[in-house]
């Protein structure tokens, strides 16, 4: 969602009379940012941030500079003189097209595992996922209990592909908490207009604040995102999968730039792909989209989803309903309640040390199974 405009789509830049201008800057200053926004402030010894007290330095420069620098273009907007308000009016015609690329970029990666071949791909996983399930409800004893059955469950569906694979999101999820996302360069006015106007306003406030900030600071997001903690377990997670031949994928809505500084902490030899917002590509917003594309590039490898609340609810809905073989979530979470309500088999987690046990569990499983069962 962008600030409403008074000109059609065919009116030149230059031909906005200034009534029209004004208009437009009154509605672009009614968007933009509350002079109540509180700053971060600078931490102290002993604070979990100290060690970013550069960088906050920036984020708070960068705040000023964009207030001023939008107080100067709505007024230079309505200016009657030409040398002002051109300059202005193209830098907004700047910024929609700005938005029309992340708009483009968005319908096109929907459209791509959206056509019919590809939704027969998706088609024949979802039915490889059915017959190992009726394959499952013909066991003796399975009901021991809920987990163990869940594990059975998951153990068959492995079966029935040539291994595994883990798409896991990031914030929350690998790592313990998202506080660090009020430091961001572009926090300020962007998650103050993302709280006015919803997620859909998101590719004009990528165009107008976060996008500048992440190409002038990349250094900033890249040292922010070294600094994460992970949850307890994470290391010992990779090396589970990496001796066992499996691959990590990350599916994240989170900034590009500071997701793979963080993972490179870990040192996954096994992680082949992250997925994250950057200047000309806001894709990863889509986790729907995103996680069938990563399907797609291994269908033959069952897909295990680690994720942690609603902004997740895209990996289990639409085309990749029932696409996975099953999920890890976090416990305690109203997230839990939509996961159990698609059927789909699941395991609430607290730390990664959950996720290892109850992963070992499953290959064990799939091994007992595989000496019995026909496929």
């Amino acid at each position: 969602m962008m600030p409403e405009n008074t000109t059609t789509e065919h009116t030149p830049i230059g031909a906005l009379d200034l009534n029209q201008r004004i208009a437009l800057a009154s509605s672009l200053k009614k968007h933009a940012f509350s002079n109540r926004l509180k700053l971060p402030d600078i931490p102290q010894p002993g604070d979990p941030f100290f060690d970013l007290v550069e960088e906050i330095k920036v984020t708070q420069e960068v705040f000023t500079q964009n207030k001023a620098n939008d107080e100067a273009w709505m007024a230079m907007m309505c200016s009657s003189d030409s040398r002002e308000y051109l300059p202005a009016l193209t830098h907004w015609a700047e910024i929609k097209a700005q938005v029309n690329v992340y708009n483009y970029g968005l319908e096109t990666a929907k459209q791509s595992v959206r056509m019919p071949k590809i939704r027969q791909i998706l088609k024949s996983i979802k039915e490889k996922y059915s017959q190992a399930d009726r394959q499952f409800a013909s066991f003796d004893g399975h009901q021991i209990n809920q987990e163990q059955s869940m594990i059975d469950r998951v153990a068959t569906r492995l079966l029935y592909f040539d291994g595994a694979q883990f798409f896991s999101d990031m914030d929350k999820t690998l790592t313990d908490s998202d506080a660090y996302l009020a430091l961001l360069p572009h926090a300020m006015q962007f998650e103050h207009y993302l709280d006015l106007h919803g997620r859909e306003s998101l590719p004009f406030v990528m165009a107008r604040y976060a996008r500048p900030a992440l190409i002038a600071h990349e250094k900033v997001y890249k040292k922010i995102g070294s600094t994460l903690k992970f949850r307890p377990g994470v290391p010992e997670f990779v090396n589970l999968t990496k001796q066992n031949g499996i691959t990590i994928s990350v599916l994240s809505a989170n900034f590009k730039a500071i997701v793979a500084s963080c993972m490179e902490n870990l040192h996954a030899d096994n992680l082949i792909s992250i997925t994250g917002l950057s200047s000309n590509d806001i894709t990863a917003t889509d986790k729907e989209t995103t996680t069938a594309q990563h399907i797609l590039q291994n269908p033959n490898l069952a897909a295990l989803l680690c994720i942690d609340g609603l902004s997740d609810t895209g990996c289990l809905e639409g085309i990749v309903k029932g696409a996975t073989a099953g999920m890890f979530v976090l416990a305690g979470t109203d997230f839990v309640n939509d996961v159990e309500k698609t059927g789909q088999p699941f395991f609430e987690f607290n730390d990664f040390h959950d996720v290892n046990r109850i992963f070992i569990q499953i290959l064990q499983r799939k091994a007992e199974l595989q000496e019995s069962v026909r496929i």
